[in-house]
């Protein structure tokens, strides 16, 4: 004889709602409050290449695949998934590559962005804000800034011995002032691996 166990639908709608609270925190739907103030290294050992970043956001590196099926894309920080703020590092494999060609190559996915969006009926709306050559960590890097989209973007080049990478800040345009001190700080910690 088999015994029936009853539960009450106050009991199983609390177990559902428990377990949904969880994965939404364990999954990053819901960013976790984090002090301020904290900042943690991240190293990706198979690009080479380590950054420092706030703990109130978090980190995820990447292998080969990259994130979503964009292969170059090797480390995000972000505050949830939901949210449009990320920072990225992209990688990309080159022969002792110029400071011209890592620029290409960003404004070729700047162009690959502008036709997904456009794909999708949205207005591009592409604009340079502003762009300089500088010095971070005595390396001469391009940086540059633009908006697309309802997004504002800021891209740093970098050309090193046997790959490129870009260093991105992406954000809507009105929260955008508010992640760059810590991007340039992120941005300035960005070193490879001895």
């Amino acid at each position: 004889m088999v015994k029936q166990m009853r539960v009450s639908w106050r009991t199983l709608l609390f177990f559902v709602l428990v377990w949904f609270i969880a994965y939404s925190f364990l999954s990053g739907f819901w960013p976790v409050v984090r002090s301020d103030g904290e900042w943690k290294t991240i190293t990706n050992l198979q690009y080479g290449f380590s950054v420092d970043y706030p703990t109130k956001w978090n980190a995820q590196i990447y292998d080969e695949s990259g994130f979503k099926g964009e292969d170059d894309v090797k480390l995000r920080i972000y505050r949830s998934f939901r949210d449009i703020f990320e920072i990225s590092v992209e990688h990309k494999l080159a022969s002792e590559p110029t400071l011209e060609e890592v620029i290409e190559w960003g404004n070729l996915q700047i162009d690959v962005s502008a036709a997904n969006l456009a794909r999708r009926g949205i207005e591009p709306n592409y604009e340079l804000v502003n762009s300089e050559e500088m010095v971070i960590r005595g390396k001469t890097v391009f940086r540059e800034r633009y908006s697309l989209g309802e997004a504002m973007y800021e891209n740093i080049y970098l050309a090193r011995e046997n790959d490129m990478i870009i260093i991105t800040l992406q954000a809507k345009e009105t929260e955008f002032d508010n992640y760059l001190e810590d991007f340039n700080a992120i941005a300035a910690s960005f070193r490879p691996l001895d």
